[in-house]
């Protein structure tokens, strides 16, 4: 008969967990930097004039801050890979 085999955690799971970690960290601080004190109407002297839709109302940001909120999500595909 065959005894119980241990499971072994590896140094990647903890890599992987310590990356998804870091992730939800700085999509949620991306969050609440970027649209929550975003403007609702366009600001040209701020350059916040590209439209972003937060939960059905229209925000306006810089080009920068709409790259990091359109490519910020990716965090969950790490998320998800690691879970799994």
């Amino acid at each position: 008969m065959n005894a119980p085999r241990k499971t072994q955690v590896t140094p990647l799971y903890f890599a992987t967990l310590l990356i998804v970690i870091a992730g939800q960290a700085w999509n949620v601080e991306s969050y609440n930097q970027n649209i929550l004190p975003a403007p609702r109407s366009p600001n040209f002297q701020n350059g916040k004039v590209i439209p972003y839709n937060n939960h059905g109302t229209t925000v306006y940001l810089t080009r920068k801050q709409d790259l990091i909120e359109r490519w910020g999500p990716c965090g969950w595909l790490v998320y998800w890979i690691g879970a799994h």
